[in-house]
């Protein structure tokens, strides 16, 4: 293997193992979020918990509120 792919397989097993280290939960099921996504002031949701989130709160208001931090959206 040249010094090229080696410095390719290093820098994805160090992606990986990073990757899997970090978990962060979701605010509004408090587990580890699954497929994450951020929200502009950068709190963390499972999408499907902020997609039914989201789809509940524009019933009721026509802006939204993060319910991590509070900021509106």
């Amino acid at each position: 293997m040249n010094q090229r792919n080696n410095d390719s397989v290093r820098s994805n097993r160090r992606t990986n193992t990073r990757t899997a280290q970090v978990s962060e939960d979701c605010v509004l099921c408090h587990e580890v979020a699954e497929d994450v996504v951020h929200s502009e002031c950068g709190c963390t949701f499972c999408r499907l918990c902020v997609r039914e989130f989201i789809e509940s709160a524009l019933t009721e208001s026509s802006s939204i509120q993060c319910p991590g931090c509070g900021n509106e959206h």
